[in-house]
């Protein structure tokens, strides 16, 4: 085999055996489109670079980039924006790390419903991260989200009701019910 042959094989046997998001011409072919419309305020498309920017997904990983398109994202008010700027602002990684802010952002996506943020708020206050401790409010945003579904918040819930007394597990129970409408309550 002579040595141009040998390079060609080489480079498609390269090639081939890349991992998918090193693929540039694959991955970053819609790139400039998508970053195109977060420019242009596409809430979406924001997080959406945030997240390719955040995992390296067709652009070389760059936290600050990510932290700056999920802050501009969140400030649409997308809850799942919301939540992913909260957890960038707990981790400190591309911003600031700010447990305030991040209590802040995240009590927002908690309210509009998306049940990971509620868990992590739950998290927030019974830990006190960003907030005082508060375990019956840690116990009433784990209620809300084990009510979603999420397993890990009904195991969460069922560790803090113990540290609550009768009354403040019947208060906090309401207020579940009163952010979850169509909740079924029975009446004895």
């Amino acid at each position: 085999m002579s040595v141009s042959l040998l390079l060609l094989v080489g480079i498609g046997v390269w090639l081939l055996a890349r991992p998918a998001h090193d693929n540039a011409a694959g991955d970053q072919s819609g790139f400039p489109k998508l970053l195109a419309r977060a420019r242009a305020g596409d809430a979406a498309a924001q997080l959406e670079v945030a997240v390719r920017y955040q995992e390296g997904d067709g652009v070389i990983r760059n936290d600050r980039a990510a932290g700056q398109w999920l802050e501009k994202a969140a400030a649409q008010g997308g809850a799942e924006a919301e939540f992913q700027y909260a957890m960038t602002l707990l981790g400190g990684r591309g911003v600031v790390q700010d447990y305030q802010s991040a209590f802040k952002w995240m009590s927002k996506a908690a309210h509009q419903g998306y049940a990971p943020a509620q868990y992590q708020l739950g998290q927030l206050y019974q830990f006190g991260t960003g907030t005082a401790i508060s375990k019956p409010d840690a116990y009433l945003w784990y209620n809300v989200a084990a009510a979603q579904g999420l397993e890990q918040a009904a195991k969460a819930r069922d560790a803090v009701v113990w540290q609550l007394s009768p009354d403040q597990v019947r208060a906090m129970q309401q207020q579940a019910r009163a952010l979850l409408p169509g909740t079924a309550t029975t009446k004895y």
